[in-house]
């Protein structure tokens, strides 16, 4: 039996580091779940939506999953406000809605643990192409959030492998970064040690690139001029590790060592 917490409660629990991520959802091996418009509710079937679903993420484009009861001001005002995102991204979202009421969402409440009784509606959820949540919102969106939850590759990598229960070495860095081979090669060194090969990997971002800003806001990470910075994150939600300039394999092994059992691996290493 899963262990896994509910949708809208795992929100609520979830603070800090990953309040945008509800980690958890892709229950069984569930990469992309089958969205229902309520719109074609009667006519379409499970498995017409998941092949609708299957193209939407063959286009690479992010799902904004608009959960409601009733048709009413509040979620025309959430529908609005993905309008308003598609105008500037178009080429990047989809809006999806779903009546929880509506015997054709079952399957969808059932693979994401949503408890239309308890959950708030109308209650949007932003997903990835790759399946992971970028957002998710309860009241009425503003502009600035609801496109910061459209991340960069690099940003959903970093989450899907945390979603996947693995944890990250974040490397930020940018064309013109200091000393960045030497990270590097304590990071792949770090990586090659059995002790961590298996429950650790690493991410690239370019902090230079705006479509990272938002990613790193969410990170608190500050740039100073044209230094590295390298973080290590865990499936938690926890950062068990922040290097700036330079980094060496034994600052990161002790840094999962002062993170204890928030941290996965091995903490010996070698």
């Amino acid at each position: 039996m899963s262990n896994e917490r509910p949708l809208f409660e795992s929100l609520r629990l979830r603070t800090g580091l990953y309040a945008f991520l509800l980690y958890g959802l892709m229950a069984g091996g569930l990469i992309v779940p089958v969205f229902v418009s309520a719109a074609d509710a009667e006519a379409v079937t499970s498995t017409d939506a998941a092949k609708a679903m299957e193209q939407v993420q063959r286009d690479g484009k992010y799902v904004c999953l608009l959960l409601y009861k009733e048709t009413n001001a509040k979620a025309s005002s959430f529908q609005k406000a993905v309008d308003v995102l598609k105008q500037n991204k178009a080429d990047k979202v989809e809006l999806v809605m779903a009546d929880v009421l509506a015997s054709t969402s079952e399957s969808l409440l059932r693979k994401l643990r949503i408890d239309p009784e308890r959950m708030p509606m109308p209650f949007l959820i932003v997903f990835a192409p790759n399946g992971v949540v970028t957002g998710a919102f309860e009241t009425d969106p503003d502009e600035k959030k609801l496109a910061d939850s459209i991340l960069s590759q690099q940003a959903i990598q970093c989450l899907k492998l945390l979603q996947d229960g693995k944890n990250v070495v974040l490397c930020i860095q940018g064309e013109f970064t200091k000393g960045k081979e030497q990270v590097i090669e304590a990071v792949n060194t770090f990586l090659a040690d059995k002790a961590y090969k298996d429950t650790f990997d690493k991410v690239f971002i370019d902090p230079d690139k705006s479509e990272n800003k938002a990613f790193l806001e969410k990170l608190n990470v500050t740039m100073t001029a044209d230094e590295a910075v390298t973080i290590v994150l865990t499936p938690q939600g926890r950062i068990a590790g922040t290097f700036k300039g330079t980094t060496t394999k034994d600052q990161l092994v002790k840094s999962l060592q002062a993170c204890g059992s928030g941290c996965g691996g091995a903490t010996g290493g070698g």
